[in-house]
């Protein structure tokens, strides 16, 4: 067995020795060989660690019943997809809002369909799930079979578009 001291708190071995002070890997120290150590790295390290294992077991992968602790984020999008629905099928946008399974280029994405409503502040548009497609022709949104050019509008292009239409 040696007798080379080692950290009483984490166990690393000596760095070097000063004078009366033993150094150790971890960053505390002996001031005598008789363990009288000065630990705060050590002890601040283990707190950290502690910490992160405390961080590891609250995460969780983000999916649709995320929640921010008032809705999920499939409520929210259930939210969404009813009122663009409630949107477009307003007396003024009835005749500007429509659907397509196909994108312009005539791709689409399984699963999917593209709604949309030509705003005089600019197009407005989401992916939406097919399971939607029923309720959005029902309420009148016009069919194409290819959506409009995509203008690349952004979510925050959308959002300035809906508010400003919303204020005129």
């Amino acid at each position: 067995m040696s007798d080379t001291p080692k950290c009483p708190h984490c166990g690393s071995a000596v760095s070097s020795v000063s004078g009366a002070r033993i150094f150790f890997k971890c960053g505390s120290y002996s001031t005598t060989p008789t363990n009288d150590y000065t630990s705060d790295l050590c002890d601040a390290l283990r707190e950290l660690n502690a910490a992160n294992e405390r961080i590891k077991q609250l995460e969780q992968p983000i999916t649709g019943e995320t929640s921010d602790g008032y809705h999920t984020f499939n409520e929210l999008y259930e939210h969404r997809y009813a009122l663009f629905l409630a949107i477009g099928t307003t007396l003024e946008l009835c005749s500007m809002a429509w659907m397509s399974r196909r994108h312009d280029d005539g791709s689409e994405m399984e699963g999917w369909f593209i709604a949309g409503i030509h705003l005089p502040t600019g197009d407005v548009s989401y992916h939406l799930p097919l399971r939607m497609w029923d309720s959005f022709r029902e309420s009148g949104f016009m069919v194409l079979p290819n959506a409009p050019k995509w203008d690349g509008h952004t979510s925050k292009n959308v959002v300035e578009r809906l508010m400003k239409y919303a204020a005129e």
